[in-house]
């Protein structure tokens, strides 16, 4: 009942200022964005020749809803002041009915060392209207001495070759957010790959899950 109550309330946040609607599209206070847990690390960023210095901000966003949504976050870097002092790159993901998922916004013109928070809002929520193409099936976690490991199978059941983003988020023993790292895996068609990924020290839980995909 409460899903529904947000949802019909996110429905009326996407009637644009003229008293249209746009079809699919909620208010963004439909999800629930953690940005108290939100965590600020400086790592390299990108790949081959385009990788370098970064920083970026994993934050965790929660539907509450009953149906499945696409869900795009922006944001900027602050400083102690709250002084805005770089931009942050989106990040699209979908999120399952009253699911989770950690986003990855990036910075990727260097590191800001001065940046002691962010400011992370919701830019866009759209109803999912097809199925996730790649599912992910029987899903693990399962402690190895001090960390975490999560491991599961991707299903491809398309006749074409997938290139999809996997990611994975861990957390520690009081449920705060660690790390998320991700690799990108190629799935012969109609078929099925493993994935596993090895939680940092200290971690107590984590998760699988699929990002982009392309075929």
């Amino acid at each position: 009942m409460r899903g529904r109550a947000i949802l019909a309330l996110a429905l009326l946040a996407a009637c644009d200022s003229r008293g249209g609607y746009r079809p699919n599209q909620l208010g963004p206070s439909v999800v629930e964005v953690r940005r108290a847990g939100a965590v600020i690390d400086h790592a390299p960023v990108g790949a081959g020749k385009h990788k370098g210095p970064g920083t970026y901000v994993l934050v965790d966003v929660n539907n509450p809803l009953s149906l499945e949504v696409h869900v795009t976050l922006e944001g900027d870097l602050l400083d102690r002041e709250g002084r805005v002092l770089a931009e942050l790159n989106p990040d699209s993901l979908r999120i399952p009915p009253g699911g989770l998922r950690t986003f990855a916004l990036v910075h990727h013109r260097g590191e800001v060392r001065e940046a002691a928070s962010a400011d992370i809002r919701v830019r866009d929520v759209v109803l999912a209207v097809h199925p996730p193409p790649i599912a992910v099936t029987d899903a693990h976690i399962y402690q190895d001495g001090d960390r975490v490991v999560v491991a599961a199978y991707l299903n491809n059941p398309s006749d074409r070759e997938a290139t999809v983003l996997v990611v994975a988020g861990f957390y520690d023993g009081q449920d705060r957010l660690m790390k998320r790292p991700f690799s990108v895996l190629k799935i012969q068609p109609e078929s099925r790959q493993p994935a596993r990924f090895v939680g940092p020290d200290g971690s107590a839980s984590g998760y699988l899950f699929v990002g982009d995909q392309a075929y």
